[in-house]
């Protein structure tokens, strides 16, 4: 055997030549046997383990790729929302400044016809007590029960 690197069949052929001395000859054919396929059954492993690890590695880029294209269409779903979000908060900003102004405007509004009714009951009780006290239509003026309300104080 000039060549340095031996084959498998190299290697049996030469366990087969050693099994046919003696004991310790087939002991040793037996060890080279062991040793063999047990390189075989690591190799195989190997190339299986590369094979499973390959497909794992695909796996994993394209679960990525699906992921990155997920993100994205979050990115885009979120930024959507959040534009719709600030148009609805726009929305009711606007909405709660209007109602504020149209309740001040009711408030004033009020204020205005709460002082003509005022100013009213203050022209009806001065009528009264001209009628009471016997003014010009003093004979048509008729007395105030008793216990009725008194008049109202003016206000002003």
């Amino acid at each position: 055997m000039t060549n340095d690197s031996m084959t498998a069949l190299d290697l049996l052929s030469l366990a087969d030549k050693a099994s046919t001395k003696s004991d310790r000859w087939w002991f040793v054919a037996l060890l080279i046997v062991f040793i063999v396929g047990a390189v075989m059954a690591a190799r195989w492993m190997a190339s299986q383990n590369a094979k499973a690890f390959g497909l794992s590695r695909e796996d994993m880029k394209l679960m990525q790729a699906e992921i990155a294209t997920l993100n994205a269409e979050r990115v885009k779903l979120s930024e959507r929302f959040s534009d719709e979000l600030r148009t609805i908060i726009h929305q009711q900003s606007e909405d709660a400044k209007s109602m504020l102004r149209a309740h001040s405007e009711v408030l004033v509004r009020n204020g205005e016809v709460m002082g003509l009714i005022n100013a009213a009951l203050r022209d009806l009780q001065s009528s009264c007590a001209i009628a009471r006290a016997g003014g010009p239509y003093a004979r048509h003026a008729v007395a105030a029960p008793p216990g009725s309300i008194p008049p109202l104080p003016a206000v002003g």
